[in-house]
């Protein structure tokens, strides 16, 4: 009878398991307080856990930040459920660490990674903390699903002399900043955002020995800014030392003074689909390439649509390219502009869609359409280096002046 009752039991404990969905029985419980939520993930030494914020969370003055620790997976669930912080460090993933957000809304909160965030559902809005709103040292970052990360900032002014969280430059940082790692977007909305110099929304960064890797397979990355007096670097996303892939997505409205939506230093390019739309660089003192500023790059281009981007002053309707070898075996240049003066009424706007300083651009094929120029060359300029046209279609641009 004894043995019986146990296999009973046994079997119900069972049960009882398989209904909440982790071998935590714990991970099933409604979380409604800040300090429950760190206490619960304090005990997670390693395994998959579950978690679901109920209601809205306020990070205290005085609160310890959520940590998952190196061999612990932790799911953050809650959909419509908020975090409320006071703009510090409240996330740290460590190594070997990873941490799923599923469903909570962020606001004025700082995620510090060193392991793996993957963000597919919920929002981080509203944030500026003095550094970035996420970070990622020597990790991974994962975008997907209906994740949203808007109207965050990254102030010039709080960080004049010294950023959190450790090891971050305090002159190389946007709202999203990854060193030495990569970071993959494959849906959700990244928009409205502002850097303080370099990035208005992603800045990804490696090493001449190791490359940071960037992956856009989907996902919308619109009206972000970086806003200075001079030397603003991409309205969108901006990378030194890092390897880009572009295949999908929509990079659309955004807006700064060198590249309004990719500035790229050092590393390569790989383009092959999506749409680059309407970003733009025309602030009034200045500025060049319209959507891609590239130097020192080695690109492909085999894919995907440039159309509407405006460059002013130096020119580059859709890219500028510096000592960069620039390839071109397909994708579609429509209606790009390079028209427009700096504030004193000079202008060097050349190259309505493609501008060149140095290095090498061989074209075989691709559509230039419709582009406008007020200097020289409606679909291309060239300012040195060497040019190679086997193929394409070039109709409708035009030089104006």
């Amino acid at each position: 009878a004894s043995s019986v009752f146990q296999f009973l039991a046994t079997i119900a404990t069972l049960a009882v398991i398989v209904a909440l969905g982790s071998t935590n029985p714990a991970a099933a419980e409604g979380v409604t307080s800040w300090d429950d939520l760190v206490a619960k993930a304090d005990t997670f030494t390693s395994g998959s856990h579950d978690l679901t914020v109920t209601g809205n969370l306020t990070v205290g003055e005085q609160s310890k930040p959520l940590v998952v620790p190196a061999g612990a997976e932790l799911t953050l669930k809650g959909k419509g459920s908020t975090v409320t912080g006071k703009n510090k460090t409240a996330v740290e993933v460590k190594s070997g660490g990873k941490l799923n957000l599923e469903g909570p809304d962020f606001t004025k909160t700082q995620f510090t990674v060193n392991g793996d965030l993957n963000f597919s559902d919920g929002s981080i809005h509203d944030s500026n903390p003095a550094g970035p709103v996420i970070f990622v040292d020597g990790g991974n970052f994962n975008m997907s699903g209906t994740a949203d990360f808007s109207k965050n900032t990254a102030p010039e002014t709080v960080t004049a002399s010294s950023v959190t969280p450790q090891g971050v430059n305090v002159n190389k940082f946007a709202p999203i900043t990854i060193h030495n790692g990569t970071a993959t977007i494959n849906g959700g909305t990244i928009k409205e955002n502002k850097g303080s110099r370099l990035g208005g929304a992603i800045a990804i960064m490696g090493s001449e020995a190791k490359h940071a890797s960037l992956d856009i397979t989907g996902g919308e990355i619109a009206s972000n800014k970086v806003e200075v007096r001079s030397n603003g670097y991409d309205g969108a996303i901006f990378g030194e030392y890092a390897d880009v892939n572009i295949s999908s997505g929509n990079i659309h409205d955004n807006f700064t003074e060198y590249g309004g939506a990719l500035a790229l230093f050092s590393g390569s390019l790989k383009m092959s689909g999506g749409t680059v739309l309407k970003n733009q660089n025309n602030m009034k003192y200045g500025g060049a390439a319209g959507a891609f500023n590239l130097s020192g790059v080695k690109a492909e281009i085999s894919g995907g649509t440039f159309q509407g981007n405006t460059s002013s002053y130096l020119g580059g309707g859709a890219i500028k390219a510096y000592s960069t070898n620039l390839h071109v075996t397909g994708g579609n240049f429509i209606s790009n502009k390079s028209t427009g003066a700096n504030e004193w009424g000079q202008s060097a706007a050349s190259g309505g869609a493609i501008y060149t300083n140095g290095g090498t651009l061989i074209i075989n094929k691709g559509t230039f359409k419709e582009n406008v120029v007020v200097k020289s060359g409606g679909a291309i300029y060239t300012n040195g280096g060497t040019v190679t046209i086997n193929g394409g279609t070039f109709t409708g641009n035009t030089a104006e002046d």
